[in-house]
């Protein structure tokens, strides 16, 4: 059964999300796995916007590298810092206020507690 992955981040501006979603696009390495995104602003005087995404993937592994391809693109998106701040499951979310943890976004995301977050395709797709 094909397995789903929901993540949420907070961008400064919509310049530097739309910067990882081209790269994203264009990379098989994560398109492949991407069922949907979206952007949205969430209060109008202010330039920060809401970027969720859910990843698709037959298998954990391909789920998994999907992932981490998608923070390497977002890692390397100039001023992305905080995207990749707030990169988090969705069901954490929380408008994308910075925890004062130290975690990495690759072992927020990439660390054991991924697996728990994984849910059966068509298991609340829908943000």
């Amino acid at each position: 059964m094909p397995l789903q992955l929901r993540l949420s981040a907070r961008a400064e501006c919509a310049t530097d999300v739309n910067g990882i979603v081209a790269r994203m696009l264009l990379d098989e390495r994560v398109s492949t796995y991407v069922l949907s995104y979206e952007m949205k602003t969430p209060s109008a005087p202010f330039p920060d916007v809401h970027f969720h995404v859910t990843f698709v993937a037959i298998d954990m592994a391909n789920l998994r590298d999907a992932v981490r391809r998608f923070i390497q693109i977002a890692d390397a998106q100039d001023d992305a810092h905080r995207f990749l701040e707030t990169l988090t499951f969705a069901d954490e979310f929380n408008g994308g206020d910075v925890d004062d943890d130290d975690d990495e976004v690759g072992e927020r995301v990439l660390g054991v507690r991924m697996e728990g977050k994984v849910r059966p395709y068509g298991f609340g797709v829908g943000f």
